[in-house]
């Protein structure tokens, strides 16, 4: 315990009294005092809650940029395709040979070659459905028509729509 002066009446008092006995001024805490904080508190140098926000944030934003990246396939490559119509007609038939020809029409809307696999149904009244499938490989950006002749069509009963799908 020392003494110290009063920053009032300048007489020597004690360093542990909350106030001077002469005159009664309170007497300021010690600096090593001021600076203690709570029990309990967690001390944080200036700028770091901030900074730690702002990290936070650019962490999630390229955490989203990279999920979309992937979903949309611009990091990994990935054949996509989409089938943009389907008709047929009857121009594999030969003299005395009737025949049916089914053309569906694929592209690759992916960003890498692959193979697609198209199914070719054909529908006629009072007969089942005949499926045939052929397979194709596409570049990014290409389309093509595949055309699959159905030899089971008859004169008499032809087949009279045509569904095409990938699989």
């Amino acid at each position: 315990m020392s003494l110290t002066p009063c920053r009032e009446c300048g007489r020597q008092i004690s360093d542990s009294a909350k106030s001077c006995p002469q005159c009664g001024a309170p007497v300021a805490p010690a600096p090593s005092e001021q600076a203690r904080p709570a029990v309990g508190a967690q001390v944080r140098p200036n700028g770091v809650r901030r900074s730690s926000i702002v990290l936070l944030g650019v962490v999630a934003v390229v955490a989203i940029l990279c999920w979309n990246a992937v979903t949309r396939g611009a990091l990994v490559p990935i054949p996509r395709y989409e089938l943009l119509g389907s008709s047929a007609d009857d121009g594999c038939s030969t003299l005395g040979d009737y025949c049916q020809r089914a053309h569906c029409v694929v592209r690759n809307v992916g960003n890498a070659t692959g193979s697609a696999s198209v199914a070719a149904t054909m529908f006629g009244q009072g007969r089942p459905p005949t499926t045939k499938f052929e397979t194709l490989a596409l570049a990014p950006g290409e389309q093509r028509e595949v055309s699959i002749d159905f030899a089971e069509a008859t004169l008499g009963s032809p087949f009279d729509r045509v569904l095409c799908t990938l699989r």
